[in-house]
């Protein structure tokens, strides 16, 4: 699994997500919004 980026912390199922994708992609975190509560995560997956 690949290291998360400095000073990101992930919920249980950010947590989740990143593990099942980690081990094939490369993945961008992008985060939107004020806080960690509200905001939404999206993956992008680079490469095959």
């Amino acid at each position: 699994m690949p290291p998360l980026p400095a000073g990101l912390i992930l919920d249980a199922e950010e947590q989740m997500a990143f593990e099942q994708m980690g081990g094939r992609n490369t993945i961008t975190f992008n985060r939107l919004g004020d806080n960690q509560t509200n905001s939404s995560l999206h993956f992008t997956t680079l490469g095959d």
